[in-house]
């Protein structure tokens, strides 16, 4: 607990501007986190010393790859932004971008039309559980992990250019339609609310990164205090319109359609108690099922679980071939899946990221793993001050969200984020061809 109180108070001096911010933010909502379980533990169990350790463990290390992280780069200055619209306005007018976009929302539109059908025959509750399995929506398995590795990327880049506004400080409505119904599609197949949680964090990450000192370059003082104005109008709106839809969510995940101010009441309090319950229960969760041989170290090596969607692409090839194995990632899920008795309530799904680098190496798993995406992270934001792109932008935007949520689960290893990443990253080598060609320095 000394170190991490010294490793916070190192990092809070040697680092500026936005990687100070970030840094106070993650470490505050974790010492927030700690308290929360220490007065309102999940179900009145309280975790073990051993757990409470390895939150340590991974609270030092992650720290401390982030203070390691960082590299050279150039000083914060106006120029990002205009680099960074310059390459926006490149990505909204590829064709690959569009194409890809506008045929997932083709998609969502089929699969939304089939999952209402499915919703008037069996209710919200049970359709959920439809989503995501082979069945009534998806009636082959190429046909799920079409949806799972294509067209769910979608959505994260829809949110990253709605949340992209915020940064530049003004909205092109045309630009919004298909980011938006594809949002709006993506949440309703299965009623699931982490889409607006990443929306909600890529705003905040937007304002985070957003660069004041192109703002002072300009003598149209009361243009730009009223554009601020409206910014944060929009930002007042954005954040009700997306409570409103958390509240819908959870309401429609208990087969209630409509809104009215009762309704509204009822399931603002139930949200609030899973915010708490989501943001808590996996550490009792992540105990309990080391200290019942539930979750065991398998000390997997080569069969990674952090890598485990690579693992996982493999297995549906060598399964057409007639060769059947269990990938680690898929074994785990069925470890996750089961649920787990925490006091006098019950969990399941999501056990922390620490499951994940324990269920690999132990906890060198937690000390190594930790250690690198701390590193990760911080590097990521060198090098988006360095390239000054939209699609580092949104890779990094990406794993920022990874790593705030850290708590919940580890999600960068399904194969939907490592296609997104993957197709990002080639996009912004086509960006820097191009650029290059048009002989900007």
């Amino acid at each position: 607990m000394i170190e991490q109180i010294a490793l916070l108070v190192v990092g809070m001096l040697i680092h500026k501007g936005t990687e100070k911010k970030i840094f106070i933010i993650f470490n505050v909502y974790w010492v927030g986190l700690l308290i929360l379980l220490k007065i309102v533990p999940f179900g009145g169990y309280a975790i073990s010393n051993n757990t409470f350790i390895m939150i340590m463990l991974f609270l030092f290390f992650i720290n401390l790859g982030f203070l390691l992280g960082g590299k050279k780069r150039e000083s914060d200055n106006a120029s990002i932004r205009n680099e960074v619209e310059r390459s926006y306005e490149y990505a909204i007018s590829n064709k690959l971008v569009c194409m890809y976009l506008i045929l997932s929302m083709l998609f969502l539109i089929y699969y939304a039309v089939r999952y209402y059908i499915i919703v008037q025959e069996v209710g919200g509750v049970e359709a959920r559980n439809i989503r995501y399995f082979v069945g009534p929506l998806f009636r082959s398995t190429p046909e799920i992990l079409f949806y799972n590795y294509i067209i769910v990327p979608s959505k994260y880049l829809s949110c990253f250019f709605i949340a992209y506004g915020f940064f530049r400080g003004r909205f092109k409505c045309k630009e919004l339609i298909v980011p938006g119904i594809v949002l709006i599609l993506s949440c309703y197949i299965g009623g699931g609310r982490m889409d607006i949680v990443y929306l909600l964090f890529a705003i905040v990450f937007a304002f985070l990164f957003k660069e004041r000192s192109s703002i002072r370059l300009t003598n149209k003082g009361i243009l730009w205090k009223k554009r601020g104005l409206i910014i944060v109008l929009l930002g007042i709106v954005a954040s009700v319109g997306i409570m409103l839809a958390m509240i819908y969510l959870t309401a429609y995940r208990s087969n209630q359609y409509s809104l009215s101010f009762s309704i509204i009441g009822k399931y603002g309090v139930k949200l609030f108690e899973h915010v708490v319950g989501y943001n808590i229960g996996p550490f009792g969760a992540l105990d309990v099922a080391i200290q019942e041989g539930i979750l065991k170290n398998k000390w997997y090596v080569a069969r990674s679980t952090i890598f485990g969607g690579i693992e996982e692409v493999l297995q549906y090839f060598m399964s057409y071939l007639g060769v059947s194995f269990v990938g680690a990632r898929n074994e785990l899920g069925m470890v996750l899946n089961q649920p787990i008795t925490v006091g006098n309530l019950t969990f399941n799904a999501l056990l922390t990221a620490l499951c994940w680098f324990y269920s690999d190496l132990g906890i060198l798993g937690i000390v190594i793993y930790s250690f690198l995406f701390g590193f990760l992270v911080r590097y990521s934001i060198s090098k988006f001050y360095n390239c000054k792109n939209v699609f580092v932008m949104a890779i990094l935007f990406h794993l920022l969200y990874q790593y705030m949520v850290l708590n919940l689960n580890w999600y960068l290893v399904t194969v939907g984020n490592m296609f997104y990443v993957i197709g990002l990253f080639y996009l912004s080598k086509q960006y820097g061809k191009w650029r290059r060609h048009k002989g900007f320095s």
